[in-house]
């Protein structure tokens, strides 16, 4: 029994190599989640700058029409990008929440296994503590008996003597 491989070891290897696969999976998840809200930023900063030029042409006094038109029309773009970027956000954090699940979950199921082997080596080390024991136990006897077919007088008579 000792020395014996752990019969379940191809399935943690393959458990482990899930578990690296979410992880990789979860990095490139959380990097284009990070991507998107900065082009969200981006977004947001070009609404506000939009709108802050729309004021500034409120402002002048003399209304440009056409100008504002041609402004509102960019703002309404502008506010469009910035609800579908949005969306998009939404999209990828839902994502990246059920892969964190999924890495949990082939995280526990790795861990189940990883307690097994731990138990089967512990199984086998108490084993050949037994066997030892044994060996020592039996060791102990022969020479008790060749101790006493010798001399007639046991070892622990000859340390009291």
């Amino acid at each position: 029994m000792p020395g014996r491989r752990f019969r379940l070891e191809s399935v943690l290897q393959y458990r482990a190599q899930l578990v690296e696969m979410r992880q990789q999976e979860l990095a490139v998840l959380q990097s284009r989640l990070e991507d998107e809200l900065a082009r969200l930023a981006r977004l947001h900063q070009q609404t506000e700058s939009l709108a802050a030029q729309i004021r500034a042409r409120q402002n002048k006094g003399a209304l440009d029409c056409e100008g504002l038109r041609s402004s509102l029309g960019a703002f309404g773009r502008a506010a469009q990008r910035v609800v579908e970027q949005m969306a998009s956000v939404a999209q990828i954090e839902q994502q990246t929440a059920a892969k964190r699940l999924e890495l949990s979950g082939a995280m526990q199921d790795k861990q189940v296994l990883e307690k097994l082997k731990e138990r089967q080596l512990a199984e086998e080390q108490q084993a050949t503590i037994r066997q030892e024991a044994e060996v020592l136990n039996e060791m102990a006897v022969l020479r008790f008996h060749r101790a006493k077919q010798e001399g007639g007088a046991s070892p622990e008579d000859k340390v009291k003597g």
